[in-house]
Parts: structure tokens; C-alpha cells; sequence
């Protein structure tokens, strides 16, 4: 049961980095990752928030995996709502700043892959 619970941490942090990892990349301010283009343009055309439109994406692709028969576990499902969730969260909080700086851009941006790294060493595991 103790291993449960801290692949569920693992899980919940790994979640939590990810979204603060896409927030730094968004905020850095020099240049949307492909997904993210996806999620920003469609919460400035449904007047939604980034994290709202990213639990829609989410779902959709969901619902289409399973139309096609595949699998979708809890890690899976916590995902496409948490992410989301988290990415509306800082920023309400308003914890990362977007800069208008080029070189604390680039900063940002490392930072930000790097979070994404660790979060993704966390989700797998």
C-alpha cells in the first residue's frame, strides 16, 4: 500500500511540475511549444482560460483514444484534468511573471524544459 502512495505523489508532482514547466515556457515570451500554441489560441478564441482549453484538448483526445480502443488508466485521466488545473492555479497566483526581457527569456525557457524534464522522470515513474 506504502508503494501505492508514493506513485501517486510521484504521479501528482510529476503533474504539478509540468504544468509549472509549460508555465515558465509560455511566460519566458519568446515563442509558444506546438501544444501550447494550440492551447493558447484556443482559450483567446473561446474566451477560456489556457488551463480550461488544455482539460478540453485533453478530453478530446481521451474520448478519441478510447473510440479506438485504447486504454486510458487513472494517470492518464488525472492528466488531461490536473495539468489544466494546475496551469490556472499559478497563474492566478501569479508566481512566474511573463518578462519582456530576451535574455531572461531564454532563461526561462531553459528552466522551464528542464522542470518539464524532471516532471516527465516523475510521471513515468
Amino acid at each position: 500500500m506504502k508503494k501505492i502512495y508514493i506513485r501517486f505523489i510521484k504521479l501528482i508532482g510529476g503533474l504539478f511540475l509540468y504544468s509549472l514547466g509549460i508555465l515558465c515556457t509560455i511566460n519566458a515570451n519568446i515563442g509558444y511549444s506546438p501544444w501550447d500554441i494550440f492551447h493558447v489560441g484556443l482559450a483567446n478564441t473561446l474566451n477560456i482560460s489556457i488551463g480550461i482549453a488544455t482539460i478540453f484538448t485533453g478530453l478530446a483526445i481521451g474520448i478519441l483514444a478510447i473510440i479506438l480502443g485504447e486504454k486510458v488508466g487513472i494517470g492518464t485521466l488525472l492528466n488531461m484534468l490536473l495539468i489544466g488545473f494546475f496551469i490556472d492555479l499559478l497563474m492566478k497566483l501569479g508566481i512566474i511573471h511573463k518578462t519582456e526581457n530576451f535574455f531572461i527569456g531564454i532563461l526561462m525557457m531553459i528552466i522551464g524544459l528542464f522542470v518539464i524534464a524532471l516532471a516527465t522522470f516523475l510521471y513515468i515513474s
